[in-house]
């Protein structure tokens, strides 16, 4: 299942080293950030990583999945599955081909990541109509608050996010980062065992977006 995705792997991590730009903005007395870097660098308690409707590892080898697979072992992966396959045991809309409901969030060991745990985001909804998979700012905003609600059940203190729904789902950058930020700002501001959350955006040019976003909504000059 994971054979084919070993060829490239030490390409792979020469080339997606952790770079430290990063920019902070308070929420009381909680923190949110936007860092440009390779994800499963991040240093936080729990790590998200998008996930399939199966919970089951996607065989490309690019993309933030195949970052945490390299990083962070097959082990992380073989675990995801099998939650997904407890749920199919479970009775679920049939007319819905997912394992797992939409916007829900699972968590695993990290592997060799540096952190405690990998939250699985699937970060997808069903279209009846059109019988396909989507993805969009609800889709994005349910997503990320089911992600930060299992982090504050399990009393983590800082959560590392990609940004969501911007790589097979063409969800724009600026859309997500905000989406996102809004969901961060609303959690934060209330009771949460969480003090800081990041967004982790892998180029200079995406970093900038994420940058230039948190900048609008928080008011930084």
């Amino acid at each position: 299942m994971f054979k084919e995705k070993l060829i490239s792997g030490n390409i792979y991590k020469a080339l997606h080293c952790y770079r430290k730009m990063r920019s902070n903005y308070q929420v009381g007395k909680r923190q949110i950030e936007v860092a440009q870097g390779n994800i499963t660098k991040y240093s936080a308690d729990a790590l998200v990583c998008p996930a399939n409707a199966d919970l089951e590892m996607v065989a490309f080898p690019s993309g933030v999945q195949y970052a945490f697979f390299v990083d962070g072992g097959e082990e992380i992966f073989m675990e995801a599955a099998q939650i997904g396959k407890n749920f199919r045991k479970m009775p679920m809309d049939t007319a819905v081909p997912m394992s797992v409901p939409e916007t829900s969030a699972h968590l695993t060991k990290a592997g060799k990541l540096p952190a405690k745990y990998v939250i699985h985001s699937v970060a997808v909804g069903y279209d009846l109509k059109k019988r396909t998979l989507y993805c969009n700012k609800e889709i994005i905003g349910k997503s990320t608050k089911n992600v930060l609600d299992l982090a504050n059940e399990k009393s983590l203190k800082s959560v590392g996010f990609p940004a969501l729904g911007t790589g097979l789902y063409n969800v724009p950058l600026e859309e997500a980062v905000e989406t996102m930020a809004d969901e961060f700002e609303k959690h934060l501001e209330g009771p949460t065992s969480l003090d800081r959350l990041g967004i982790i955006l892998y180029s200079t040019e995406q970093y900038l977006v994420g940058k230039k976003v948190l900048d609008r909504m928080f008011h930084k000059k």
